[in-house]
C-alpha cells in the first residue's frame, strides 16, 4: 500500500491529471456562475421592459379613453345647471378597458402607490359608466313617457310618472358630476404617479 502511494505521489502524470481536473471543474464551475449570474440579468431587464410597457399601455388607455370622454361629455358637465336633469343620453360600457383588463394579472408587480392609483382610477371610472347607464334608463323612460303624455295630457298615470322619472333625475345629476369630477382627478393622479415611475425605471 505505501509502495502504491508512493508510486502515484511521484507519477508526473497522476499529478498532471488531478491538476488539469481541478482546473477543469474551476472553469465549468466559473461558467455556471456567470450563465446564472446573466441569466438574473436577463430575467431582471425582461421584467423591467414589461413593467415599462404596462406602464405605458395603461397610461395611454387612461388618457385615450378620458380625452374621448371629456370631447362628448365635458361640455353638458360643465352647463349643467342644479337641480336640472342631465339631459343626455351617453351610451358607453366598461369594455373600453381592453388593456387593464388583459394585463390585471401584473399589476401586482408595480410599485404600491402606482398601483393603488391604477385602481382607484378605473374603479371610479367603472362607477361613472354606472351612473351614466343609470342616467340613461332615467333619460329613455322620461323621453318615452312624454310621448305619452302629449298623446294623451289628462293621463294622471302617466304625467305622475313623468314627473316622478324627472325628480329623480334631477336628484341623480349631482352625483354624476360629483363622480366625473373624482374620475378626472384619478386620471391626473394616476397620470403623474405613472410618470414619476417610468422617469424612475428609465434612468
Amino acid at each position: 500500500m505505501i509502495e502504491f502511494l508512493s508510486k502515484v505521489a511521484s507519477s508526473t502524470e497522476f499529478w498532471s491529471g488531478l491538476g488539469g481536473a481541478v482546473v477543469g471543474g474551476c472553469f465549468t464551475l466559473w461558467g455556471t456562475i456567470i450563465e446564472g449570474r446573466r441569466d438574473k440579468i436577463n430575467k431582471e431587464q425582461e421584467n423591467l421592459s414589461k413593467k415599462i410597457n404596462i406602464l405605458k399601455g395603461i397610461k395611454a388607455e387612461i388618457e385615450l379613453i378620458t380625452n374621448l370622454y371629456n370631447e362628448r361629455m365635458n361640455h353638458h358637465i360643465v352647463d349643467h345647471k342644479q337641480g336640472e336633469i342631465l339631459d343626455v343620453y351617453f351610451l358607453i360600457t366598461q369594455n373600453n378597458f381592453v388593456f387593464y383588463e388583459r394585463n390585471a394579472e401584473f399589476l401586482s408587480e408595480l410599485d404600491e402607490k402606482v398601483l393603488n392609483d391604477v385602481v382607484n382610477f378605473y374603479i371610479t371610472a367603472k362607477s361613472l359608466i354606472d351612473t351614466y347607464n343609470t342616467n340613461n334608463l332615467s333619460i329613455t323612460e322620461i323621453k318615452a313617457l312624454s310621448l305619452k303624455v302629449a298623446d294623451n295630457p289628462h293621463s294622471e298615470t302617466h304625467v305622475n310618472l313623468l314627473h316622478a322619472y324627472m325628480e329623480l333625475a334631477a336628484e341623480y345629476a349631482p352625483m354624476i358630476i360629483e363622480i366625473h369630477t373624482k374620475t378626472l382627478e384619478a386620471k391626473e393622479n394616476v397620470i403623474n404617479s405613472i410618470n414619476k415611475e417610468l422617469n424612475k425605471l428609465e434612468k
